[in-house]
């Protein structure tokens, strides 16, 4: 096949040139039945094309068919909920009075949050002296000897330092400087 085609070759480039061949090919031997190359790519082409749009056409079809609508239809109108008037209810005068009887017992019964009483302010803290031995810290206050962690008047002691102590009483800290 390789050698057909160089042939081939060969004799269409000394055609363009407008020279003889230079072997002798039989008279009767030509190729006017094949395509060019471009041809057959364009055939192809043209052939998938159609293979193509057959298949999509006979998809449509079957859709068509088989009774599936290609547009679904519109979804259907709800109608408007209708509600009833209340009726008129009757009410036995002794049903209802023991009704208020119980609501105003319950209403008695329920007892009204009690704000939260203020803390009082912390009692008065005299800081009388700071002692020191090793590495262990001791306070007078108010007339008391006291280490961290002991109480003093309702306060704790939560830390002595060289110059003041700190005290906690409820949620507030004292602090006392040592002048």
């Amino acid at each position: 096949m390789s050698l057909i085609n160089e042939a081939l070759r060969r004799t269409r480039d000394q055609s363009f040139r407008g020279s003889p061949p230079t072997h002798a090919a039989a008279p009767s031997y030509r190729l006017e039945q094949s395509l060019p190359i471009r041809s057959r790519r364009f055939s192809w082409l043209v052939i998938s094309s159609a293979s193509a749009f057959t298949v999509v056409a006979l998809a449509v079809l079957l859709v068509q068919l088989r009774g599936v609508p290609a547009n679904p239809p519109a979804p259907l109108a709800v109608p408007p909920v209708v509600v009833p008037a209340p009726a008129e209810v009757v009410v036995d005068s002794e049903l209802a009075a023991r009704l208020t009887e119980q609501m105003a017992l319950t209403a008695a019964a329920k007892v009204a949050p009690v704000p939260p009483t203020p803390e009082p302010d912390p009692p008065q803290f005299t800081l009388q002296g700071i002692t020191r031995e090793g590495r262990n810290f001791e306070a007078m206050i108010n007339g008391r000897t006291v280490r961290v962690g002991d109480e003093v008047d309702g306060a704790r002691v939560i830390a002595i330092e060289r110059r003041l102590v700190r005290l906690q009483h409820g949620r507030h800290t004292v602090t006392l400087p040592w002048l």
